[in-house]
């Protein structure tokens, strides 16, 4: 996939601009904090699948003019019908999107995920390692999403199965035949969402263990695994492919967690969305004992993974959108992802131009590269170096 232009107006502190861009090189786009960096970034994200920052609708409206609708229009080409321009309008009425591609309305704008494939890194990911399981468990089923539609549908028939059987544990005495039933359902849809998640990680995880070896230069190694509060650590899916007995463990296990001391009144104390990932350094979890070095060294591993998986697995070329990626890292990392987005089409924000120096030197503005100042929602193409 490439994309070839976007048109934006009433976006944000974006009053009004059109960008070309570079089909397979860097787009790079620097200044100052808040002036509009990452709303161009967030701009994109919501013509390819949906918005990085969570952000309600009404959040878009400009900042100058408020009640003016946003319009957000990308030009771009698959990879299957290269030479072939087509249009995502992206456009705002009464706090609802409405998304036409090639003048065909789409009813919702998560259809757009997963249609075209990319890869985007904001500094708020860096928390990932750290902070709360449901952050880790979002990571892995965005990307399942983005790999297999149907993981939604998954998601959603469990939450809904899921809250079904929580308001059943709400009434005083609760019916056991009922409970039974819904302990049936909630154990079918949670192993398939499980099963998603382990497919994907386990690919993730094979191009992460490599990147992640490189950039410590051999003398660390990454290791990631599921974490189930069903059936505990899962590191290979070849153990998760008897369903009989699966099923069994399952239905065992939310009566036990019924029964226990630890068990909490209206919840569901145990299944994949209590699930965890747990990464390690030389047998050490990150969590408790990672350095901050190594912690965004872990997320780098992860972004440069997701984009080599998505380029051998799907063979297709993922954007990549790189928010603020080459701030605090030292040289050598630097250089490091300097040398691995190459041969993709990537648009990178930064403060800074001198965060391109290094071993590959500050890029040139060529047909290749561009790069633009950013400069209160105005963006200008360098013509030369600054």
């Amino acid at each position: 996939m490439k994309i070839n232009k976007i048109y934006i107006k009433n976006f944000r502190n974006i009053s009004e601009c059109e960008l070309l861009f570079s089909e397979m090189g860097n787009n790079i786009f620097y200044g100052n904090n808040a002036e509009g960096k990452t709303n161009l970034l967030e701009a994109i994200s919501l013509c390819v699948g949906k918005s990085f920052r969570n952000s309600k609708a009404s959040s878009y409206e400009p900042f100058a003019q408020p009640g003016c609708s946003p319009l957000i229009k990308l030009y771009y080409e698959s990879d299957d019908y290269p030479g072939r321009e087509n249009v995502v309008e992206y456009k705002f009425n009464n706090n609802r999107a409405v998304i036409k591609i090639n003048d065909i309305t789409r009813e919702n704008a998560a259809d757009l995920y997963g249609e075209m494939k990319y890869v985007v890194f904001i500094p708020e990911q860096l928390s990932l390692i750290k902070e709360k399981p449901e952050l880790r468990r979002e990571y892995i089923d965005n990307i399942v999403m983005l790999q297999n539609k149907s993981h939604k549908k998954i998601m959603s028939g469990y939450k809904k199965i899921l809250n079904h059987r929580n308001t059943l544990l709400n009434f005083d005495c609760v019916d056991l035949s009922m409970l039974s039933l819904w302990d049936d359902m909630l154990a079918k849809q949670g192993i398939n969402l499980i099963f998603g998640r382990l497919k994907y990680l386990n690919l993730l995880k094979k191009y992460a263990q490599e990147i992640y070896r490189e950039i410590s230069c051999n003398k660390e190694e990454l290791e990631l695994y599921y974490n189930s509060t069903i059936y505990g650590k899962i590191d290979n899916l070849n153990t998760f492919d008897d369903k009989d007995h699966l099923y069994e463990c399952y239905i065992k296990k939310l009566k036990e967690n019924l029964n226990s001391k630890s068990y909490s009144p209206f919840r569901t104390g145990v299944g994949p969305h209590r699930d965890d990932i747990i990464f390690l350094i030389n047998n050490q979890n990150a969590r408790e004992y990672g350095s901050q070095g190594q912690i965004r060294s872990i997320c780098l591993s992860l972004k440069l993974a997701q984009a080599k998986m998505i380029r051998e697995y799907n063979n297709e070329t993922p954007v990549l959108l790189l928010d603020e990626i080459l701030s605090e890292l030292d040289n050598f990392r630097r250089s490091f992802v300097l040398k691995n987005i190459k041969n993709a089409q990537v648009f990178i924000t930064s403060c800074n131009l001198s965060d391109f120096s290094g071993e590959y030197g500050e890029p040139p503005v060529t047909n290749q590269n561009k790069i633009w100042k950013v400069n209160g929602g105005n963006f200008e193409l360098c013509t030369f170096r600054e």
